[in-house]
């Protein structure tokens, strides 16, 4: 069985554990939040789409349950509610709709996991109005996102001269520095100035630092350095959900509380990915191994270049 056959059966696995197994001391935001990170891992999304569906999802749970709590100002809706609504019922009947709306193929599977966690919430009319509200709630978010960019064409091309090969790659994010963000005010509000100059200091430091280090058959690369490239080689709401998920179990957080920490990670984390590509994509920068095949190119006696 060869490693991705092994993935694909461990991704299965983990997207039915999460939907149909209740956590002993999971609440209703990291319980779903679990279920998404399923999703995800099962259609192997790329890091931008997942990190745009976390925010959504947990603005959505936040705005619910903090609209029947009252104690943080709301992110953008207005959402009339009574502190008798139930905010678990809220929480889940919001993450439900959101879920429903971007991965309609999932919906009887998600439609069991909302049926298992109302289970424990008495019937009654704080319930119903909880799952109302929830509901309003994913509307009113999901309409906000609609036109947001993040279905923009990709429209970038490497600039070359008529007749002359380049290599067949599919561009990358190309548009989603141009998303409108959580909180910034634009893509660009934090971009950082120009890179340095291809014969600067700090060109030359950078270049042959990630050539001595990164080449596969470096020696003088440590195995922790090796184990930290391995660490960051996965990207995006996966490395980050489970650590907030820690945190909330080791903090016993409230509800609300919990909410609040998560869609503020989750906005900030789509944040940062969309000032990363603005930036990326704004000055065109060469990639570490386009540099370092084509160093002769740079005009820089002390940056060699390594062929291979």
């Amino acid at each position: 069985m060869n490693k991705r056959s092994v993935f694909n059966i461990l991704a299965v696995t983990a997207f039915g554990l999460a939907l149909f197994v209740a956590h002993a001391r999971a609440d209703a935001i990291t319980d779903w939040n679990t279920k998404a990170e399923a999703i995800h891992i099962q259609k192997q999304l790329p890091p931008a789409p997942s990190s745009r569906e976390m925010a959504i999802l947990h603005v959505v749970m936040f705005e619910a349950v903090n609209a029947i709590d009252r104690r943080y100002a709301a992110y953008k809706l207005n959402l009339p509610a009574e502190p008798n609504f139930s905010k678990e019922a809220a929480a889940a009947a919001a993450a439900h709709a959101v879920l429903i709306a971007l991965h309609p193929d999932q919906q009887s599977k998600l439609d069991a996991a909302l049926a298992a966690s109302l289970a424990g919430i008495a019937e009654g009319e704080p319930k119903a109005k909880g799952i109302d509200l929830g509901k309003k709630a994913a509307a009113g978010i999901l309409a906000l996102c609609a036109n947001d960019g993040a279905t923009t064409p990709e429209t970038y091309r490497p600039y070359t001269i008529a007749g002359i090969y380049v290599p067949t790659v599919v561009p990358v994010f190309s548009t989603v520095g141009a998303i409108r963000p959580w909180v910034m005010t634009t893509g660009s509000q934090f971009r950082p100035p120009p890179p340095p100059a291809l014969t600067s200091s700090t060109w030359t430091k950078d270049v042959n630092e990630i050539r001595e280090l990164g080449s596969r058959t470096s020696t003088v690369r440590t195995a922790e350095q090796t184990n930290i490239g391995r660490f960051w080689f996965f990207v995006g709401p996966q490395t980050w959900s489970p650590i907030l998920r820690q945190v909330a179990a080791s903090k016993d957080m409230k509800l609300v509380d919990c909410a609040r920490l998560f869609a503020l990670a989750a906005m900030a984390g789509h944040d940062a990915l969309i000032a990363v590509f603005d930036a990326k994509y704004a000055y065109n920068l060469w990639r570490p191994i386009t540099a370092i095949r084509n160093a002769e190119l740079s005009k820089n006696d002390d940056t060699p270049r390594a062929a291979s």
